[in-house]
């Protein structure tokens, strides 16, 4: 986890490494573990054009975006032991992935 928070702080989100092995680990079936991955690339696709237009229309300086985008992937990585379940691998995916887009959007 040290190398992914690592990562991110550089700019990239490195939730697709370790996630599918979080959650075979966990006892789910590898089709599980593909949906997370399918998850983390729908909000991915979706992050990026929302926060890009979002960020156009000035709403806020764009170092407040990146502050909030590092503080919800790390509150993510360092949450990540705690999920147990389908569900709030699902949830943290989601979150985790629409943070990471902050940052890279205003890179």
């Amino acid at each position: 986890m040290t190398v992914t928070l690592f990562f991110s702080a550089l700019g990239y989100p490195g939730t697709q490494i370790f996630l599918p092995y979080r959650a075979t680990n966990l006892g789910f079936s590898e089709a599980q573990a593909a949906s997370l991955l399918s998850v983390l690339a729908f909000t991915d696709l979706i992050g990026r054009i929302s926060c890009a237009w979002i960020s156009d229309c000035n709403f806020c300086p764009r170092k407040y975006w990146f502050i909030g985008g590092m503080f919800m992937s790390g509150i993510f990585g360092i949450s990540l032991p705690y999920y147990r379940s389908y569900a709030t691998l699902l949830a943290g995916t989601a979150f985790s992935d629409s943070s990471a887009v902050l940052i890279l959007v205003l890179l």
